[in-house]
């Protein structure tokens, strides 16, 4: 079974508990996970820990992990400002290259 993530719209300090017991329970049954960053407008440092621990986790289990879609303008600079991309993303694919490099090996 393949996991697409679309909702919701923030992924915040106020909403991460609640989504990262989603994002766990939806790894348990899924082959794949495809997050599509289009439908993503506000993000804070709680949300963005919450997606290096998607990707990690996902990798450590060896489940493939997409990122499709435009990464919105306030997402791109949260990413960039807090030092985990070198430059502002625009799209999720440069989103997910800069990421994968922050985690590295396993």
């Amino acid at each position: 079974m393949n996991t697409q993530i679309q909702e919701p719209t923030a992924y915040t300090i106020e909403s991460v508990n609640l989504l990262k017991s989603e994002m766990l329970e939806n790894i348990k049954s899924t082959q794949q996970m495809e997050i599509t960053w289009d439908y993503i407008y506000t993000i804070d440092a709680a949300g963005i820990q919450l997606f290096l621990a998607l990707l990690y986790e996902c990798k450590k289990q060896s489940i493939p992990l997409k990122f499709v879609g435009s990464v919105q303008d306030q997402v791109g600079s949260a990413f960039f400002n807090a030092g985990f991309t070198p430059e502002k993303c625009r799209s999720a694919e440069q989103l997910y290259v800069a990421l994968q490099n922050c985690i590295g090996d396993i």
